[in-house]
């Protein structure tokens, strides 16, 4: 499925405590696709984080993308992975844009590293990208409330942790958060390389 991409170029000021980025800084955040729509209309900023919120117009599903400046933590630290868990709540939003925690998790169906391979063969350029793919039920806490799912995806990208989460009230795969995941890093690499045409990119899973 071909996803369209919104890609953004900032310069990102030291502000509330972040560290000191005088350089432009790149950031691909993704669109889901047709029938979403943009909650805020633009990114929005808070210090060290920044993030955008996509609707679907008819199910109500919430995706979030949330850029986190982290130059010198991967996806294996505990802060990033602690974050997976936390950064974006039960109900689609970033914790930065809403400051509630929401529901707790019931059952982490999985929460595993792997790793999105890009090549370019026309000119023999290959990279991999590690990433966290995780699955989560978050509680339904009172009868009135539905039990939600989400699918997501955090990846290191520059000096930036990206999170991108898919969040609904039903039960749901990981094609749009995985999808989006492989835009954004493939839109990174064309971005790095200059170079516009002939990347692929794909996930591999280690089984132990």
């Amino acid at each position: 499925m071909k996803i369209a991409m919104t890609v953004l170029f900032l310069v990102v000021a030291a502000s509330l405590g972040a560290a000191d980025r005088d350089t432009a800084t790149f950031r691909a955040f993704p669109n889901p696709g047709p029938g979403w729509s943009s909650t805020a209309g633009r990114q929005q900023e808070d210090g060290q984080f920044s993030w955008r919120h996509y609707k679907h117009d008819k199910t109500g599903d919430v995706v979030a993308c949330v850029a986190w400046y982290t130059p010198r933590l991967t996806v294996e630290s505990n802060a990033v992975r602690q974050a997976s868990i936390e950064t974006i709540t039960s109900n689609g939003y970033a914790y930065a844009s809403t400051r509630k925690l929401g529901r707790p998790i019931a059952d982490t169906i999985r929460h595993q590293t792997a790793s999105i391979n890009v090549r370019n063969q026309a000119v023999d350029q290959r990279s991999s990208y590690q990433v966290i793919e995780y699955t989560y039920v978050y509680e339904n806490v009172d009868a009135e409330t539905e039990s939600a799912m989400a699918h997501g995806y955090v990846i290191d990208v520059g000096d930036f942790t990206i999170f991108i989460q898919h969040t609904a009230d039903r039960v749901i795969t990981s094609d749009i958060a995985q999808g989006m995941a492989i835009d954004l890093v493939l839109a990174w690499s064309k971005k790095q390389t200059s170079i516009p045409k002939g990347w692929r990119a794909g996930i591999s899973r280690s089984h132990k």
